[in-house]
């Protein structure tokens, strides 16, 4: 019911990558996705950035502005520092003010490689297939 398990499923069996969930209680009331070979996003795929990617950020509503965010990225720098990367990628929606307001805060800045179109599909609670996207923008984080 707190996040919808079509979800959790295909992101586990996602190659080359890991899927972090931060857990409350034994509820999960967050996740990302780090891709370690990059985006499968065709305009990104592009561009050979050759550095990891983050997707799928969602945090439950209702743990908004209490730091889960913070701690899943945070900790998806981590990782990617331990496996010897210098750099760190997020795609963010254009309209997503609280994402962007998070990753400027984290220290990511405009990739300028300009505006986008992302697109996923997903099983809604009824079990519909549906497809969505957003336009968004790539940041990038060099670590230290």
């Amino acid at each position: 019911k707190a996040m919808p398990s079509q979800h959790h499923k295909k992101r586990l069996n996602t190659p080359s990558a890991d899927y972090l969930i931060a857990w409350v209680g034994g509820e999960p009331i967050g996740h990302l996705l780090i891709r370690w070979s990059g985006t499968d996003n065709t305009f990104l795929a592009a561009k050979n950035l050759g550095y990891p990617y983050v997707e799928a950020v969602g945090v439950r509503v209702d743990f908004w502005s209490k730091g889960v965010g913070t701690q899943l990225m945070q900790k998806a720098q981590d990782l990617v520092k331990e496996k010897g990367f210098g750099k760190i990628g997020v795609a963010v929606g254009l309209d997503n003010e609280r994402a962007k307001g998070l990753y400027k805060k984290l220290g990511y800045v405009d990739s300028r490689f300009g505006e986008f179109e992302v697109n996923w599909d997903y099983v809604d609670e009824t079990g519909q297939e549906k497809s969505e996207g957003e336009i968004c923008v790539y940041l990038v984080k060099e670590l230290k």
